[in-house]
């Protein structure tokens, strides 16, 4: 057993003969780090890079591209919309004009999936 250790340790020595590894100094911040769920203060900052965002809070989930089906869940301003596909469905009146194009995807917060209409939905989330 003990010859079994020194042959390890020699073996372990020979192989990093040669090899120098330094550190690179990193700066530490004096800040704390926020919480991930901690939302920043500037409405000009974005909450869903890449994504699309509710426009507003309880806006339903729905399980197909029309007002009349059921809901699945709801999302709110800044929980985020991911993933899925755009789709057409039934035709929304948005105030001043009117859409019938929907996305399906994920509630970021809650896991929710299904239809959104574009009435209720804003790219980015800048909002």
């Amino acid at each position: 057993m003990h010859r079994r250790i020194n042959a390890a340790v020699t073996t372990v020595a020979l192989l990093t003969v040669g090899f120098t590894v330094t550190a690179a100094a990193v700066p530490v911040s004096a800040a704390p780090v926020p919480a991930a769920t901690a939302r920043p203060a500037s409405a000009s900052t974005i909450y869903c890079p890449g994504d699309v965002d509710f426009t507003g809070t309880s806006i339903r989930i729905r399980s197909a591209p029309d007002l009349g089906s059921s809901t699945r869940g709801y999302g709110s301003h800044h929980d985020c919309f991911t993933g899925g596909f755009q789709t057409t469905g039934a035709s929304v009146n948005c105030g001043t004009n009117s859409t019938n194009q929907w996305q399906y995807g994920t509630n970021r917060r809650t896991h929710v999936a299904g239809y959104v209409s574009w009435c209720y939905l804003e790219v980015d989330g800048t909002g």
